[in-house]
């Protein structure tokens, strides 16, 4: 089993499998249950060994304490400080239902690298039994929260201040809409690295990264929104990208599952789905200038040499396009974006959606009417 594959099943078995089974009594409680079923799934998702130090409160709420797991061909081990379950109860299939899961202080390293976790918190969770794991929808949560998340190995180590997911909207046990957010992921520049010497520099010592992906699925109108994809570093920049999609049904999603085989006929279905708008921005906090800065320095010219030239040269690219009115709005674009660098912004809003089909049918035909047929335009600073 590969590293990576024992910290994601040590990980996972710190949210489904932290307990052995405690001793039988006469009566047993629902949270002797929820342990007792915990243990048994533990074994069955591959765990080799489960103890923890002390578990105390009640149905409602209980929390187990000094918890270390075994897992994996090597015997990893993972400690974690505490779990508390809030409104635990097990499923008429063997999995686990809680209204919140609480982690504190998971930890999974060896000389090789590992992954550390100060706080997980879990709302509205449903896990569910190894035999229904694979099944779509079988895993549901409301919210996940998790929080002072440093991962990498000797060489490198990559602080996360925090992450966090929603899921809501759910239909047949599938979301609808969720969210993805990321912040504070710094990750070092080693000045012993060749690889990064171009980015060195540009004088960075490291990214502080943050990242947010948003998505809804209206599945009767069948349009697929990704409302936001963001990804930005501190004085480097940002992408914003946002698509609407058409098309996508659930007959079509379903289709697409069982086609994901197939790439011939995942193509094809592919090929029903339409655009209905999008924008691509792209912000800079500086890197144009270090970038441009860098260059003149190693070709040894000045900085205004090289944005003249850069102003000679987009026109002439341009003019491959041979679309005399798109080639004006990138030329006017990307000359008021070296003159001041600020932003970048390419935009697809065609009068009716245009489906996937007739955009590579016109890319091949008439490749030059394609800005047109999509409503294309590129702007910069706005």
């Amino acid at each position: 089993m590969k590293r990576d594959s024992v910290s994601r099943l040590l990980a996972s078995a710190a949210l489904c499998a932290f307990v052995m089974v405690p001793a039988a009594a006469e009566a047993q409680s629902v949270r002797d249950k929820v342990i007792e079923l915990f243990a048994t799934n533990a074994k069955a998702a591959g765990i080799k060994d489960i103890k923890q130090e002390e578990v105390t409160g009640d149905d409602a709420k209980f929390t187990l304490q000094g918890v270390t797991i075994t897992a994996g061909p090597k015997d990893q081990t993972a400690t974690v400080e505490g779990i508390t379950f809030i409104g635990a109860k097990p499923t008429d299939d063997g999995g686990i239902s809680a209204d919140e899961i609480d982690v504190e202080g998971f930890d999974v390293s060896d000389k090789e690298g590992g992954l550390s976790l100060g706080t997980l918190t879990i709302k509205n969770v449903v896990l569910p039994a190894p035999a229904n794991a694979t099944k779509p929808g079988a895993f549901k949560f409301d919210t996940v929260d998790a929080g002072e998340i440093e991962f990498g190995d000797e060489k490198l180590t990559i602080p996360v201040e925090s992450i966090a997911i929603s899921a809501s909207d759910y239909v047949d046990g599938i979301p609808h809409k969720g969210k993805f957010e990321l912040k504070g992921m710094v990750v070092p520049i080693k000045d012993d690295d060749p690889k990064m010497a171009d980015v060195k520099d540009l004088g960075y010592k490291e990214f502080a990264i943050d990242a947010v992906f948003a998505s809804s699925w209206d599945d009767k109108a069948g349009k697929l929104v990704f409302d936001k994809w963001n990804i930005s570093a501190k004085d480097v920049g940002s992408v914003t990208l946002s698509i609407s999609l058409g098309g996508v049904t659930p007959e079509v999603v379903k289709q697409l599952r069982a086609a994901k085989d197939d790439p011939n006929a995942a193509m094809a279905l592919a090929a029903g789905v339409s655009i209905e708008s999008a924008t691509l921005r792209i912000d800079n906090a500086s890197l144009f200038e270090r970038a441009l800065e860098a260059t003149a320095k190693k070709q040894g010219v000045p900085k205004d040499q090289l944005v003249q030239q850069a102003g000679v040269m987009v026109p002439m690219l341009l003019s491959a396009i041979q679309n005399p009115d798109f080639e004006k709005k990138v030329g006017d674009a990307v000359a008021a974006f070296l003159a001041s660098p600020k932003s970048l912004t390419a935009t697809v809003s065609p009068s009716q959606p245009v489906p996937v089909a007739q955009i590579i049918g016109v890319a091949g035909a008439a490749p030059q009417t394609l800005p047109t047929v999509l409503g294309a335009d590129v702007t910069a600073n706005k």
